[in-house]
């Protein structure tokens, strides 16, 4: 129990800011830790260029999150790429929907999610 106890305190101590945030807890780890962090997260360094305007505005939004703004980066990727697939999964789904009502009725009665937002662009 006192080592559960110890552990929750550390990871309190974690996500206040107490630690990590203090010079005194700050390391700079060799490449072989870095390599083994990134593929234990299974995580590749990438290279994009982006405006100077949009950086410093992801670094305020992150700022105010209290995350670093790569990290920033990385969660929006992951909402973005999310989103996307659950919108085409449903567009594909509508597909094969519209595609059985081909069969019992007439195709011209029914119009695809992609055709509706095609006429709005």
């Amino acid at each position: 129990m006192a080592k559960a106890k110890a552990r929750k305190t550390q990871t309190d101590a974690w996500e206040n800011g107490e630690f990590g945030l203090d010079e005194a807890f700050v390391k700079v780890t060799n490449a072989a830790e870095a390599a083994e962090v990134d593929g234990a997260l299974d995580l590749k360094m990438i290279s994009i260029r982006l405006q100077n305007d949009l950086i410093k505005k992801l670094k305020l939004i992150a700022k105010y999150h209290g995350i670093g703004y790569q990290s920033l980066i990385r969660n929006l990727l992951h909402k973005f790429v999310r989103s996307e697939l659950l919108q085409i999964a449903k567009e594909i789904q509508n597909s094969a929907q519209i595609e059985k009502l081909a069969k019992t009725a007439s195709i011209h009665d029914v119009i695809s999610p992609k055709a509706k937002r095609d006429t709005y662009v």
